[in-house]
């Protein structure tokens, strides 16, 4: 379910937020490829998150927002692959000073697509919410009156 990703997608990109910072501070080597382990599994599943909501059938706002969302992500790794780099060698000023010139507004980019997708998702949920519960209104008029002309029908008979 689109929304169901897209919400997988933030929560991923929030904990590699995290733990790009907790890569940036620390100066244990083993912690940190630790965490950019961690990192790779979210972008795996962040990966399989796209995938999923490419395949799905979407609007045209959707797939726009999702290939925005793409381009920024595309930045934001290329930038974080050189933060990895700075910080296995423990040059984490440098790191972090490339974060904020290179990484920090892709990430952004990424987190605010996200954002107007489930905001978009959850619009089209209530319309369709909203939709439903007409249906199931008129549906039932439907069934009311089909009773009352069968009840008319049979006494008369």
């Amino acid at each position: 379910m689109p929304i169901q990703w897209t919400n997988d997608i933030r929560a991923n990109m929030n904990r590699i937020r995290a733990n790009l910072y907790l890569i940036m501070v620390t100066d244990d080597i083993a912690e940190k490829k630790a965490l950019i382990q961690q990192i790779e599994e979210r972008k795996l599943a962040n990966d399989q998150n796209f995938a999923n909501y490419k395949s799905a059938d979407i609007e045209d706002f959707e797939r726009k927002r999702v290939a925005d969302a793409e381009t920024s992500l595309r930045e934001f790794r290329a930038a974080m692959a050189q933060i990895f780099e700075l910080a296995l060698q423990n040059k984490n000023d440098e790191a972090f000073q490339l974060f904020r010139e290179k990484g920090e507004q892709p990430l952004r980019g990424v987190t605010e697509a996200q954002r107007e997708l489930s905001k978009f998702c959850l619009e089209r949920a209530q319309e369709s919410r909203k939709e439903n519960a007409e249906h199931v209104a008129g549906a039932k008029q439907v069934l009311i009156l089909l009773s009352i002309t069968s009840i008319i029908l049979s006494s008369s008979l």
